[in-house]
């Protein structure tokens, strides 16, 4: 077997692509709908929850749908998806050969998520994983400190007679603060782009409790969900914006902004506890900080690079 670092996994004469467009009409393994792991054509194989939400999000009507669990076989491989925790239908994806298996991690979440299923986590002897959040400077707060920063962000702003603005994705980000909110009965508002991500995650079972559509209303009362990009074109009365992300660990933002450190990725320690778990013998690291968390691995005993400008054979 070798791997491409365009995702290429080749066998023997067989060949799949991992989340991006092949020049052979290579079947692709779709992990995920976010935009940048989404392929637009070709012959795309993902969850059901992926393939609906490619239909809605990009228009792609052509994917095909792998249930969780179920083996397809492609050539001389054989393919199985295994829920990731990261957002709705999000997918990690096991190549099984009669060599060594390959899995590959997508983008992954061990702490468990408000709107989308819990990851399960197959073993394997090789293993791609994400390095989006690869080193120590990322390690979450306690999930009960981020659900109260959230909270006492409302309450401050309702008092403070200012609407209450979360800049978080239209996928992913956006379903965890609406299921999140429904516990409490909080009204919420949602820009388009999150009203029908949010539609489709209800196809499917997730309860996100009572929503409107935000449409440029002054008076909202209650909280708005919009994506970052979105932000500026608010019309509500006296916006107070929180950003939510992961990255609110480094970063301060020059818009005056609160920030909110919730993420649907793993964070440094999940990552490392992700890999002890998969158990492989080696350890491709891809994304972020790939070379810093290769370097952590290299230290706690494994064959570990990032999956760089050149090919590897298993």
């Amino acid at each position: 077997m070798r791997i491409h670092p365009n995702g290429r996994v080749e066998f023997q004469d067989s060949a799949i692509m991992l989340d991006h467009a092949g020049q052979n009409a290579e079947p692709i393994l779709l992990s995920h709908a976010h935009a940048d792991h989404a392929v637009r054509r070709g012959r795309i194989i993902s969850s059901p929850e992926t393939k609906r939400l490619l239909e809605v999000r990009y228009g792609v009507k052509t994917a095909e749908s792998l249930d969780y669990g179920k083996r397809m076989s492609l050539g001389k491989m054989k393919v199985t998806l295994y829920p990731s925790g990261h957002i709705l239908g999000s997918s990690q994806v096991l190549v099984e050969t009669d060599q060594p298996s390959l899995l590959y991690s997508g983008d992954i979440k061990l702490r468990p998520g408000y709107s989308c299923r819990p990851i399960h986590i197959p073993q394997a002897e090789n293993l791609i994983v994400e390095a989006t959040f690869g080193t120590h400077l990322f390690q979450w707060p306690k999930r009960e400190r981020i659900e109260k920063q959230i909270f006492d962000f409302i309450e401050q702003s309702l008092i403070g007679g200012r609407t209450p603005v979360f800049m978080a994705y239209s996928l992913g980000k956006s379903q965890e603060l609406l299921a999140l909110l429904a516990r409490e009965n909080i009204p919420v508002w949602v820009s388009k782009t999150v009203w029908q991500m949010s539609k489709v995650y209800e196809e499917f079972g997730v309860d996100l409790g009572k929503y409107r559509l935000y449409a440029d209303e002054r008076d909202v009362p209650g909280v708005l969900i919009v994506p970052p990009q979105k932000a500026r074109y608010v019309n509500a009365d006296n916006p107070r914006f929180a950003t939510v992300s992961g990255w609110a660990m480094t970063r301060r933002w020059n818009d005056g902004s609160s920030q909110i450190p919730l993420s649907d990725h793993a964070d440094f320690g999940e990552l490392l506890r992700y890999v002890d778990k998969v158990r492989p013998k080696k350890v491709w690291t891809t994304h972020g900080y790939a070379r810093e968390l290769a370097s952590v691995l290299r230290h706690r005993g494994y064959d570990a690079c990032p999956l760089t400008a050149r090919q590897f054979a298993i």
